[in-house]
């Protein structure tokens, strides 16, 4: 191995694992419930989407929605959300769903110089509810871009591809 590509290879394995340590960690604070210290993950002009998915005939079609969206976040309606669920009125979650996020085959791009670094990982995400033996899952592949703020990852823009067309769910209260 020359120089070079040791050096690259370094670089890489040092954001892969910052990266998988990241989300990890992002991971551990959904199933937890701890959004509130969640939002810290986020930078104040984050982009948080979830297309809908569609299913088309035909060459080059990306099988995604460019209009419809299930989520179309900012900063300000995440922190708004992230506050009626740690209410008493947040209907939807009483009793609170118990989520499980598995995050994996996360594919890191290596930045260049003071840019964002691009980040695609695939999950899983389970929710059971109550005492109730039933359970949902949805799983598909995550793109985001993860910036250096103050010496920290954080969150700028995040784009969730969810593998379903139709959601196995009647409605959705939780983060991918």
């Amino acid at each position: 191995m020359t120089r070079t590509t040791m050096e690259n290879w370094q670089e890489y394995m040092q954001v892969y694992m910052e990266c998988v340590s990241f989300l990890n960690k992002e991971a551990e604070l959904f199933d937890n419930g701890e959004l509130m210290q969640w939002l810290d993950y986020l930078t104040p002009d984050i982009d948080y989407r979830v297309p809908v998915r569609v299913t088309r005939e035909g060459k080059g079609e990306t099988g995604f929605s460019q209009s419809a969206f299930i989520l179309l976040e900012d900063w300000d309606s995440i922190k708004t959300r992230v506050e009626r669920l740690n209410t008493d009125y947040a209907w939807s979650e009483q009793p609170r769903s118990r989520l499980r996020h598995m995050i994996s085959n996360i594919r890191p791009n290596l930045p260049k110089e003071g840019s964002e670094i691009e980040v695609r990982s695939n999950f899983i995400v389970y929710r059971s509810r109550g005492d109730n033996p039933a359970f949902e899952l949805l799983c598909g592949e995550r793109l985001d871009y993860l910036r250096h703020v103050d010496g920290q990852l954080k969150i700028a823009k995040r784009t969730v591809y969810l593998d379903q067309t139709t959601l196995p769910m009647s409605y959705i209260s939780f983060f991918f």
